[in-house]
């Protein structure tokens, strides 16, 4: 899943941020700020020169926000020293207003979701569209359902793309909890809505799902986590197994992904003495935990993001936390199939404050972060970082910002030759919330000069 909205953030207490503190003492494993456990990249698939964590560069990252847009151009300034760039400039899927985009790359193409005013009650409309390989609309956008917070997620089950989403209840549909809308393969919405009972204090959800297998939902329960993470595993046919508890600590931010055979699945715990710590813990096809949840140093703060390297065996869990000066700032945390983190590097890119908004696996060998960094003046700027599962971090990318505007909520999605972006653009940024004029926009990225 790859979700990211930050008036939701912001309710969670985002403006302020913990320091890192210490081990509790208790028997969960945990890793300390950006160890690295090197015997463990030897469990991997290797390349040359990965154990180092450097930045393939030997240039430091640019405080150079780059130029401002012009229409006239052809095509955006590439950034050379990280051999990246957009291939056109970015344009708008809808007209305003829309927001908090949620996309998924299939392999052939995308499934897109994002939500905008009009609903009944004052409730968002979730809607869906197909885009094709380079970006570009296919068919018509699906309406899905109602939803009061910005908690949807996409998923393909190997022949139909699904939508997740907390819904709330409409003088129509008189339910408050998860449910999945199942698209027909033009994009359609068809077939019967699933409603998962006693999901009614679900807050926030991640979903994903297995190929040639079933689906599996995390959610977490209680206006501030209380309730702890559940997981509701599903089958061919969206029949729900019994919900499973994952944790009664307190937490936020469930993420889930599967991996070889199994699944993983994180988010920020929020006991302890050392308060918003990353958990992660293996699940079968059930959602009934394998092994023990292993812990990483805490300070977490906004969302958590998760993905799968295919082909070398390695879940990245994408977070924010604060390093050094205890600014926060875009990590990662490479865990091996067993279920034990072994590396939690800070990626280089933000000049300043920034949070971690999605994480993607470009194949053959990368994973890609995205991120919003607050620049001076409030606005926000987009960024993508890269490193490889053994590491090996690439040259960061900020992407270019037209004066007055703020852009936040990236989600990725493609492989490493040509991935695709949408993230919401706010003309008219204000202190809180989004304007009237706010739009998701689609760009592509690739090599320089491809």
């Amino acid at each position: 899943m790859a979700l990211s909205a930050f008036r939701f953030a912001a309710a969670l207490g985002l403006a302020g941020f913990l320091t890192t503190g210490c081990d509790d003492g208790d028997s969960t494993p945990r890793v300390a700020d950006a160890e690295v456990d090197m015997r463990r990249l030897s469990d991997v698939a290797t390349m040359p020169d990965a154990t180092d964590m450097a930045v393939e560069s030997d240039m430091a990252p640019s405080d150079d926000l780059g130029p401002t847009p012009d229409a006239g151009d052809d095509r955006p300034p590439c950034e050379a020293r990280a051999n990246l760039g957009l291939r056109a400039w970015p344009t708008p899927i809808a007209d305003p207003q829309t927001f908090a985009p949620d996309a998924l790359w299939n392999g052939t193409e995308y499934g897109v979701s994002w939500q905008t005013p009009g609903g009944p009650a004052g409730l968002d409309i979730i809607r869906f569209q197909r885009f094709n390989r380079t970006g570009e609309a296919v068919g018509q956008p699906a309406e899905i359902g109602y939803a009061e917070l910005p908690q949807h997620a996409v998923a393909y089950n190997g022949t139909n793309f699904l939508v997740a989403w907390i819904a709330r209840r409409t003088a129509d549909t008189v339910f408050d909890g998860l449910r999945i809308r199942p698209l027909d393969a033009a994009g359609n919405a068809g077939g019967v809505t699933v409603d998962l009972p006693l999901t009614f204090d679900a807050r926030q959800m991640d979903f994903a799902w297995a190929p040639l297998g079933g689906g599996m939902l995390v959610y977490t329960r209680g206006l501030n986590g209380e309730g702890g993470v559940w997981a509701i595993a599903l089958d061919e046919g969206l029949n729900a197994s019994p919900a499973v508890q994952l944790t009664q600590s307190p937490a936020q931010s469930p993420a889930v992904a599967f991996g070889d055979g199994v699944w993983g699945a994180a988010w920020l715990a929020r006991d302890g003495d050392d308060p918003n710590e990353l958990a992660f813990r293996l699940l079968n096809d059930q959602g009934t935990p394998i092994g023990d949840e292993a812990r990483v140093g805490g300070g977490g703060i906004g969302n958590v993001q998760m993905a799968f390297g295919e082909g070398m065996g390695v879940f990245g869990v994408a977070w924010t936390k604060p390093f050094g000066a205890g600014i926060p700032q875009p990590a990662i945390t490479l865990v091996d199939g067993a279920g034990d983190p072994f590396a939690t590097p800070p990626l280089p890119g933000a000049t300043g404050a920034a949070l971690i908004t999605d994480v993607a696996f470009l194949a053959p060998d990368r994973f890609a972060i995205a991120w919003h960094q607050t620049l001076p003046g409030g606005a926000r700027q987009l960024g993508i970082s890269r490193i490889t599962p053994q590491g090996l971090i690439s040259e960061p990318v900020a992407l270019p910002l037209p004066e007055g505007h703020s852009h936040q909520g990236l989600v990725l999605g493609g492989t490493l030759t040509r991935f695709t972006g949408w993230y919401t653009d706010d003309p008219m940024p204000g202190p809180v919330g989004y304007s009237d004029q706010t739009t998701v926009h689609v760009g592509q990225f690739g090599p320089c000069g491809d």
